[in-house]
């Protein structure tokens, strides 16, 4: 930082030496900071690739922080002002679509976990200003299921149309990806987890979730093909596995812990996984070997609390589950796939 700021002091005009600046803050966490020397350079040079789309995956990645925080007034803007970046990048270069689509992506996704937006309006008019490309021949079945969202004025936004944005927008990002570029991307992953999310909100009356749960998992074994290396895919595979396959889950689960053996929620989800088929004995070693690598993590706590209730030990429960509610860090649901 000190160097750059040294650079820009000699030559206050040079408009990189601010994006490099601003791409160090981004590195560090500071988006905000990034966000406004981005904001300038963009006035000032709007055609410019890499500034555009740092200033957008800035704008996505502050809005995560503030989700953590608890902020979801400033995240709903963050994740509106991340699409709306992207839209400029499909409009202005063509080369850099795949990404801007992912973005939308990512950013719809996080905000259809909202279930009611203090921006309704906002949200209702730049959701229904994108344009989505045809999908890919094999994705069909999934444009028929789940056809393109409108937005009312008069009906409120739900979590499931938004979803749908997140999903029609990664197909786009994949009908204009080859073979070889899909395979470097976390694409075939972001649309299972989309997936996963608009059945998860679905209403009952839709008929097909069947095949949508088999495209779930047929999307994250793709997203393992090109990086078998990687265990979040294992996790979500495990998750989409819970509740029908155990023994598939638990396969998932173990190889994600053979990768990252020190991942304390990957041991939290195996624990989950065993209490929920009653093998109570694995669960409390496997929620018990995740509470050792983070003593904070809040599932591994919940999940000996239910152990606890489920052999009547009322005093052991309530002082678990008073250690879980004072714990920082929020209870997250695993995204399982319904019966």
């Amino acid at each position: 930082m000190k160097a750059l700021n040294h650079a820009l002091e000699l030559k206050p005009d040079d408009w990189l030496c601010s994006y490099f600046i601003a791409e160090v803050k981004h590195c560090m966490g500071l988006f905000e900071d990034a966000i406004d020397i981005l904001s300038d350079i963009r006035q000032l040079r709007p055609d410019e690739a890499g500034p555009l789309i740092l200033l957008g995956q800035s704008h996505l990645d502050l809005g995560l922080s503030q989700v953590a925080d608890g902020f979801q007034i400033r995240s709903e803007e963050s994740f509106l002002a991340s699409i709306e970046v992207a839209l400029d990048v499909i409009k202005r270069m063509a080369g850099f679509r795949t990404i801007a689509w992912k973005m939308i992506g990512d950013s719809a996704h996080h905000l259809s976990c909202f279930s009611v937006f203090v921006k309704e309006k906002d949200v209702r008019s730049l959701l229904s200003s994108i344009h989505y490309l045809p999908p890919p021949d094999w994705a069909d079945h999934i444009a028929k299921v789940i056809v393109l969202p409108t937005f009312h004025e008069d009906t409120p936004i739900s979590g499931t149309t938004v979803a749908t944005v997140a999903i029609h927008s990664y197909l786009s990002q994949i009908s204009l990806s080859s073979t070889g570029q899909l395979s470097g991307q976390s694409t075939w992953y972001d649309l299972g987890v989309a997936l996963q999310s608009w059945v998860l909100k679905a209403p009952p009356t839709i008929g097909d979730l069947t095949l949508l749960k088999e495209k779930v998992v047929e999307a994250f074994k793709k997203a393992l093909q090109t990086d078998a290396g990687n265990d979040m895919y294992w996790v979500a595979l495990g998750n989409a596995y819970f509740l029908t396959h155990p023994k598939a889950a638990q396969h998932a689960y173990i190889k994600a812990i053979e990768i990252d053996s020190k991942n304390a929620a990957t041991w939290a989800n195996l624990g989950l996984l065993y209490f929920y088929h009653g093998d109570v004995e694995l669960a409390n070693e496997a929620l018990y070997r995740a509470q050792v690598l983070d003593p904070d993590n809040t599932v591994a706590w919940v999940g000996q609390y239910l152990i606890a209730t489920m052999n009547n030990d009322k005093t052991d429960a309530t002082l678990l589950l008073e250690h879980a509610v004072g714990l920082t860090k929020p209870v997250v649901s695993l995204p399982l796939l319904k019966d």
